[in-house]
């Protein structure tokens, strides 16, 4: 699990947090980063339902009609959330209103009875027969001829601050229906909610991104706006640099950050480097022994080093496995192990010579084959039944050796001189 540090410039109501277990029933997940407890992170999160990530809050989700209580009894398979309908067939009373998914009492002049018409400001079925604005009554005192019913206008004329536009399709005052409505501390119309905003995009501000909820300049919507190793401010909507394991950025905890937390990389879950790999000599993070999950640095080759395994003696020291000779036979630990010789026996395979003289004597400490050379060889050589001891040198071999031919030349010489 990551190193969990404070939050840069975020401030919450929330219970501060570093893992789930310290978040109760209510906000039941940690967000590390932010240090504090949220009801979401993402939508498994929240079941049923969907996860509101700016928010951090579980919003009705489904993905069938049984995920959905029973006030809203449809699933809306595109959007995965639950609705009041989908078909008029759904509602009992009324016609579902496709846009918002809703049971209205009427969308078309079709679904009222006839001599009357649909209002779509209130989505209810009024007389019609409207044929002056005289036959109109306040608020809606402007008869639109081609619905045959009155309205709260026509035109813009009709409408008044602070809803001076006048939507055509609804006949109903609204804020804005074009930009030309708008001021210029928000210049654009939002064609959703009918309102003056500051953007409705991000080409619509000068460095920055418009967030698609406030319709605001801000410098991050999310996390992607902001750079690697950066996160995005849910409050204040402004990246912060976050000093975690698993940013892709390396700071004075870490001797390593490949942005994940994930072992068997090089660089492990608490962003330590692991063994076989090259220790840190960046300042901005641990550097030397330090840096290493193993808590060793081998630079006995230079810099950087290398990250090795350090093992620990029955009594608590440290061993160091690249210079350490414990059983004195002139070989390290690492070097006994790569060989596969008992790094605390001196003599592995028992043959009378310790393992750091059969090195040296280009033997192999595990066997003893080639420690008993001197009986098979003499044996061979002619010396009957005189045999070496164990550990007997090569030099006195050769001294042997030299002897014998020595006798055989007397001997030799003895054959070939006249007798007297």
């Amino acid at each position: 699990m990551p190193r969990v540090q404070p939050a840069v410039g975020v401030e919450s109501c929330q219970p501060a947090c570093s893992s789930n277990s310290e978040c109760f029933s209510k906000t039941p997940v940690c967000e590390v980063w932010a240090v504090r407890c949220v009801e979401c992170l993402n939508n498994s999160d929240c079941k049923p339902g969907l996860c509101n990530t700016t928010a951090n809050t579980c919003i009705q989700g489904c993905s069938t009609d049984n995920d959905c209580p029973v006030t809203t009894i449809k699933c809306h398979n595109a959007l995965d959330l639950c609705v009041e309908c989908l078909t008029s067939a759904d509602c009992d009373t009324g016609v579902c209103e496709p846009s918002s998914n809703r049971c209205v009492g009427c969308y078309l002049d079709s679904d009222c009875l006839i001599g009357n018409v649909c209002d779509l400001s209130t989505h209810t079925c009024i007389t019609s027969g409207c044929t002056t604005s005289n036959t109109c009554a306040d608020p809606r005192y402007v008869c639109d001829p081609t619905r045959d019913y009155c309205v709260d206008c026509m035109t813009d004329s009709d409408c008044s601050n602070p809803q001076p536009a006048c939507d055509s399709a609804t006949g109903v005052c609204v804020e804005c229906t074009n930009v030309g409505h708008c001021g210029s501390a928000n210049p654009y119309c939002d064609s959703a909610s009918q309102t003056c905003v500051a953007c409705e995009a991000d080409t619509n501000c000068t460095n920055q991104v418009c967030h698609p909820s406030t319709h605001s300049c801000v410098e991050c919507a999310g996390n992607n706006d902001c750079a690697l190793g950066w996160m995005c401010d849910p409050i204040a909507f402004s990246c912060f640099v976050t000093t975690y394991c698993g940013n892709s950025l390396l700071d004075t905890t870490e001797g390593c950050d490949d942005g994940n937390n994930v072992d068997g990389d090089g660089c492990n879950d608490v962003c330590l480097i692991e063994n076989n790999y090259d220790c840190n000599t960046n300042a901005a993070g641990m550097i030397g022994n330090r840096s290493c999950a193993s808590e060793f640095c081998d630079e006995r080759s230079g810099s950087p080093g290398n990250c090795r395994v350090k093992l620990v003696e029955p009594g608590g020291n440290f061993v160091d496995p690249t210079t350490d000779d414990d059983d004195d036979d002139g070989l390290p630990y690492n070097e006994e192990i790569n060989l596969g010789s008992d790094p605390e026996n001196p003599d592995s395979d028992g043959g009378g010579l310790n393992d750091g003289e059969e090195i040296a004597a280009g033997r192999d400490p595990n066997s003893r084959i080639d420690d008993s050379i001197g009986v098979s060889g003499g044996q061979l050589l002619g010396f009957g039944c005189q045999t070496f001891a164990r550990g007997q040198t090569f030099t006195t071999l050769v001294f042997l050796l030299g002897l014998r031919a020595y006798r055989l030349f007397r001997r030799r010489l003895t054959l070939l001189s006249p007798k007297r």
